[in-house]
C-alpha cells in the first residue's frame, strides 16, 4: 500500500478494484468478539485511516476499501471528539 508520502500504502477509491480483482484479507475492527465492547478511537479521521493502513499492511494486505470514520462522543470521550474507523483490508491481484 502507498500513501501520499510514498510510504508504501494506498487507499483505493470507489471503483478502483472491482470484485474478483482482489481477495479480502480481513474486515478491520468488526470481526472480533471484542468489537461490541471496545474498538480503537482516534483524534482525527486521518489518524484512524493511517492506523487501518498499518494494520492492513501488517496482515499482508496491499489496499483498503469501504473505509469510513465517524465521530464518537461515547461514555469515555470526556467531551472531546474522537473517531472510530473501519474498513476492509484487501490484496489486489
Amino acid at each position: 500500500m502507498r500513501d501520499d508520502q510514498g510510504r508504501g500504502r494506498k487507499g483505493l477509491h470507489a471503483g478502483a478494484a472491482q470484485q474478483g480483482e482482489y481477495e479480502t484479507v480481513r474486515r478491520l475492527w468488526v470481526e472480533t468478539w471484542r468489537t461490541p465492547f471496545w474498538v480503537p478511537s482516534y483524534s482525527s479521521p486521518k489518524d484512524g485511516v493511517a492506523a487501518l493502513q498499518d494494520k492492513a499492511a501488517a496482515l499482508g494486505a496491499n489496499g483498503l476499501i469501504n473505509v469510513d470514520c465517524y465521530g464518537d462522543r461515547g461514555l469515555f470521550s470526556f467531551g472531546s471528539q474522537s473517531f472510530t474507523c473501519y474498513g476492509k483490508a484487501i490484496k489486489v491481484r
